[in-house]
């Protein structure tokens, strides 16, 4: 079974068929960003949603821009009802700058409203622009989608322990991760439905599927992609052709390099999973004392113990 811990991650991704819902951005604080990889288009699906239960509602979104003044629109917008409304802010030097000043601002840059229109605001590099969308209606849905033309993606939030940014140089790479399927059949062999797509300097480098047996209901994927002398990035898109995928255990590395991860509790510091070069784990289990009572190995054939210790006291 697989374990969402400290170096181990879980994703969950719908089908594409399926609108991309905002949790939780009612706030400046927690703005959701719009950028290009793979969301300059948000939607919120207004109906049925267990958020819009009554009017007034607001939702707030970012957007940075590296170029200045490159397009006069900044977005265009569906807001499903002529009743919603739509307020620009900016430009700020950060969404934290943004959201101290967002009470005191005398006015909005801008302020929309109708069915659909295109928000025209000349851009300042780099620097970041806060949207309010004030939901009056609970029909429909809202979609915003932003010019790419400069459009920067950010962080959400500042990070401590994160790494710095990954600038693979040109060469071969492996991707590696395990899928499942939610709701899957127990008697199905093979699934269908994840896909994983990378891309490098526009193009794709590489497309991948579910191969090899499915072990606790998660089925390997995995595949070469190449880094052209071009590119300094790729974009990395993990895919549900049909209801929802979950994702775990991914790696990226050189071809002729190897990899091992390890995966700890966050509470005891003890570990719990070790990741070999294949992405297949060993999984460790400890009594209530802390002391390791049981090894477990990942394999094509299943999951099978292969280490289990056990003692008794006598007593006096």
């Amino acid at each position: 079974m697989k374990h969402l811990l400290i170096l181990s991650v879980c994703l969950l991704f719908m089908s594409a068929a399926h609108a991309i819902t905002d949790p939780g951005n009612t706030s400046c604080a927690s703005a959701g960003f719009i950028c290009t990889s793979g969301r300059d288009t948000r939607t919120f699906d207004l109906a049925g949603t267990s958020f819009c239960q009554s009017s007034k509602v607001k939702l707030y979104y970012a957007l940075q821009y590296g170029v200045t003044g490159a397009s006069s629109s900044l977005l265009t917008v569906n807001t499903g009802s002529t009743t919603n409304s739509v307020k620009v802010f900016g430009p700020f030097a950060s969404v934290q700058s943004g959201c101290e000043a967002f009470n005191t601002l005398a006015a909005p840059i801008g302020t929309f409203s109708g069915t659909s229109y295109n928000v025209a605001i000349a851009t300042v590099k780099d620097m970041y622009y806060l949207v309010e969308v004030t939901v009056n209606s609970c029909s429909g849905s809202i979609t915003m989608t932003a010019n790419k033309t400069g459009l920067l993606c950010p962080d959400a939030l500042p990070c401590t322990d994160c790494i710095g940014t990954f600038q693979p140089p040109a060469g071969n790479y492996v991707f590696s991760a395990w899928a499942r399927e939610d709701g899957a059949a127990p008697t199905k062999t093979s699934y269908t439905f994840p896909k994983v797509t990378v891309s490098s300097g526009g193009t794709i480098a590489g497309t991948f599927f579910t191969s090899g047996p499915i072990i606790d209901g998660w089925q390997k994927i995995e595949g070469t992609f190449t880094i052209a002398s071009t590119g300094s990035s790729f974009d990395l898109n993990l895919i549900s052709l049909t209801g929802d995928v979950y994702y775990d255990d991914i790696r990226i590395f050189p071809f002729d390099g190897s990899m091992m991860s390890y995966a700890y509790d966050p509470v005891t510091l003890r570990l719990v999973a070790e990741l070999d070069e294949r992405n297949y784990a060993k999984f460790y289990e400890y009594d209530e004392e802390g002391k390791l009572i049981r090894v477990k190995k990942e394999t094509e054939a299943g999951i099978s113990t292969i280490q289990e210790n056990r003692e008794n006291s006598s007593r006096p």
